[in-house]
């Protein structure tokens, strides 16, 4: 059993700044890999924290915003997945147990998509962010007139979409969503990944 060169580094992968404690690995039908634990935040508390690797050992970007989830399940215990479990549909199960509770929470195997390489050279700028009743988005170098975009949280559930124009500031209205980390996707008409950003409410 030598190691597989073409595999991460040299037959390895490693993150810095990963997660700090694992648990669990299962491997989806597609062969991609999700890892699950906990990592560590700027307060020193444990919260779950999820990864999917693609089959050659790098982060899988389209899973969550770069490959790796991470959600606070507890406001003061630390929070350690112990098992994870994949169904036929690709949602992920992570149970585990965190302030002398135990809990199961479902993730959804979709995440908004990778950008299209037609859009590699747009930017989104997003402001203020955080923020808590208005989010501005301004898509520079765009090719396109037009643009959905759409909101989702952490977990992959779509909240809402907009449609926008590309060639002004576009004004989206969050203040309805709860205090936490959300993705924004923008589409074209073809449903073409323009960009992928997260945000913030506070």
């Amino acid at each position: 059993g030598s190691l597989v060169s073409s595999f991460g580094t040299l037959g390895i992968f490693s993150l810095s700044g990963g997660i700090s404690t694992t648990f669990d690995m299962e491997i989806q039908d597609d062969t991609k890999i999700v890892i699950g634990g906990n990592i560590e935040n700027t307060s020193g508390k444990a919260n779950l924290c999820l990864l999917r690797l693609n089959t050659n050992g790098t982060l899988d970007n389209t899973f969550a915003l770069s490959g790796k989830v991470e959600i606070p399940i507890s406001t003061t215990g630390n929070d350690n997945v112990r098992d994870i479990t994949i169904n036929s549909l690709g949602s992920i199960y992570a149970f585990g147990s965190t302030d002398g509770e135990v809990f199961l929470s479902k993730f959804s195997g979709f995440w908004p998509t990778d950008v299209n390489d037609i859009y590699k050279n747009s930017k989104l700028v997003i402001y203020p962010n955080p923020s808590n009743e208005k989010l501005n988005i301004k898509l520079i170098d765009a090719t396109t007139k037009d643009a959905t975009a759409t909101v989702y949280n952490l977990l992959g559930k779509k909240i809402f979409y907009q449609k926008i124009k590309t060639s002004k500031v576009a004004k989206i209205d969050i203040h309805q969503l709860t205090v936490g980390q959300y993705i924004i996707q923008l589409q074209d008409n073809e449903k073409r990944t323009i960009a992928v950003q997260k945000f913030g409410v506070q």
